[in-house]
């Protein structure tokens, strides 16, 4: 969507304002005890929540830009369902697999993540045009219902325990309270931020850097996302025996990377297309790397019983600082330009390393 609009002429802000329907993501820490102390299965939140995202999206169908307020609050609720679904995954991941599965499960878990922008940012994308905006939406919902069939049929097999039914909502902050967790929680404040503004103003970049609809789909939807699934498995089969510390300095070496890669290609005026490609590549692989590694480290920072309190109020910590970052990226953008965007997260990244280089040993 933030293509589709950059290519009819909104302004970056208003785009990273509408990209704040994301913000149930970040909060859906608040009702994460609900998915954890009620429901016998994890299986039956998903499916709910599954179908009720398809409920909400579907009437997008109806709308156009025009009316950008509704769309918006749609799009949220679609995305309260799918962090539903979130957390109960995620829990049953953590319960299910053992230590050493933990790193290439993560690996398939944000690899299969961005297995989907590959299809809704890439293939859609491309194929917007000439499919039109009803049809884009119709594939998405039909795409998204798909694993009802497996939920549904194995539901049995995501029975919680008893120690779940006594979850509290002030079990969130108590995370705090867990002195072993102080200096991840400080570095998972910041680590997220610098590439994930990065990647979310490649597409509106590429736009203005005068691709079309389809080659953005291509670039960023298929190359970007692609690399970024990989990334992801790479990561959890590579670095499967590594440390944390070892893990967590890739990750931000490799975002540093990235920015100036993306830096290169805010300020080139006539970039061939194949350094472009590989812009986009390196983009993706860094992203789906960063987040296998965030995945795992915050899997192995749970209390027993509280799995997907733990779990979602990571991710909450995450990207409240990349959430608040967004709005205030997209005017920086608009007013000064992509470059000055970039280098400032740079900078950040800089700042980021020393804290893993300092703080690492002891996660």
């Amino acid at each position: 969507m933030p293509a589709i609009m950059r290519d009819k002429g909104i302004s970056l802000e208003a785009i990273a304002w509408f990209q704040l329907a994301l913000a149930p993501y970040v909060f859906s820490f608040l009702w994460a005890p609900l998915v954890d102390r009620y429901g016998k299965t994890y299986f039956r939140w998903i499916s709910i929540s599954t179908l009720l995202y398809g409920v909400f999206i579907l009437p997008l169908i109806f709308l156009g830009f025009n009316d950008m307020l509704l769309m918006t609050v749609l799009v949220a609720l679609a995305v309260i369902s799918m962090t539903t679904q979130d957390i109960a995954v995620d829990a049953f991941a953590i319960r299910s697999l053992t230590d050493s599965e933990k790193s290439i499960g993560n690996g398939i878990q944000s690899g299969g993540a961005y297995l989907g922008f590959i299809i809704g940012g890439g293939i859609l994308l491309i194929g917007y045009n000439a499919i039109g905006w009803t049809n884009s939406i119709l594939i998405l919902c039909m795409l998204t219902v798909i694993p009802l069939f497996y939920t549904l049929k194995y539901n049995s097999h995501s029975t919680k325990d008893n120690t779940a039914s006594r979850i509290h909502l002030k079990d969130i902050f108590s995370y705090f309270k867990v002195k072993e967790f102080l200096k991840w929680i400080l570095i998972l404040l910041v680590i997220k931020t610098p590439s994930e503004i990065v990647l979310q103003f490649m597409r509106p970049l590429l736009i203005d850097k005068g691709f079309t609809l389809e080659e953005v789909g291509f670039l960023f939807g298929f190359i970007t996302m692609s690399f970024a699934t990989a990334g992801g498995f790479l990561a959890g089969l590579l670095l499967k025996k590594s440390s944390n510390r070892i893990k967590l300095l890739t990750a931000i070496s490799g975002t540093i990377i990235s920015i100036i890669c993306a830096i290169v290609l805010s300020e080139s005026t006539a970039l061939p297309y194949a350094a472009c490609v590989t812009i986009c590549a390196v983009v993706g692989l860094v992203v789906g790397w960063r987040t296998m590694v965030v995945f795992y480290v915050a899997m192995t920072k749970v209390r027993a019983g509280k799995e997907a309190t733990d779990y979602s109020f990571q991710s909450f910590l995450g990207s409240v600082l990349f959430m608040t970052m967004l709005p205030i990226g997209g005017i920086l953008a608009d007013q000064h330009g992509y470059t000055l965007l970039f280098g400032s997260m740079l900078v950040f990244s800089f700042i980021i390393f020393v804290m893993v280089m300092l703080w690492a040993k002891r996660i």
